[in-house]
C-alpha cells in the first residue's frame, strides 16, 4: 500500500477527516521529519554549549536524621518552636522512611498546636494518620 502512495497511484489518503493525495502526504511527512531532526540537533547543540551550573547552592546538605532531630528537640526545649518546626520538616523531607521522620510529623503536629495554629495541627495530624495508619 505504501508503494502505491510513493508511486502516486493511490487516489486519496484519509487521516482523521483530512484528505490529501498520497504523494503530497509523503512530501509533508518528509518535511515534518526534516524539521524534527533539525529541531533536535539545534537543542542538542545549544545544550552542549550551556555552561555547567553549581547545583549545591540549590540543595540542602543531607545531614544525619538523628542530628537534625536532636537539634529540633533542643529548640523545642528552648521554646524556639519556629526553628524546631523547620528542623522537624527537614527530617521528614530528607529521611522520609525513617522512624525519626514519623516522630517528626508528630512533633510538628504538637508544635502547631502549641503555637495556636489549629488548622495546621489538624492537617498535620491527618497527614500522620494517612501515612501511618497502623500507629
Amino acid at each position: 500500500m505504501l508503494r502505491e502512495y510513493e508511486a502516486g497511484i493511490g487516489a486519496d489518503c484519509s487521516m482523521s477527516g483530512f484528505t490529501m493525495s498520497g504523494v503530497k502526504f509523503l512530501e509533508n511527512a518528509k518535511t515534518v521529519t526534516r524539521s524534527s531532526v533539525t529541531a533536535v540537533c539545534l537543542v542538542a547543540l545549544l545544550s552542549a554549549c550551556a555552561k555547567e551550573t553549581d547545583t549545591s547552592a540549590f540543595l540542602d546538605p543531607t545531614e544525619p536524621a538523628d542530628k537534625i532531630y536532636n537539634e529540633a528537640l533542643a529548640n523545642v526545649d528552648a521554646g524556639d518552636y519556629t526553628e524546631a518546626s523547620k528542623k522537624f520538616k527537614k527530617v521528614d523531607r530528607q529521611h522520609p522512611y525513617s522512624e525519626l521522620a514519623k516522630r517528626s510529623v508528630v512533633m510538628n503536629t504538637f508544635i502547631s498546636y502549641r503555637q495556636g495554629n489549629f488548622p495546621e495541627a489538624i492537617s498535620s495530624g491527618k497527614r500522620f494518620a494517612s501515612l501511618y495508619p497502623s500507629n
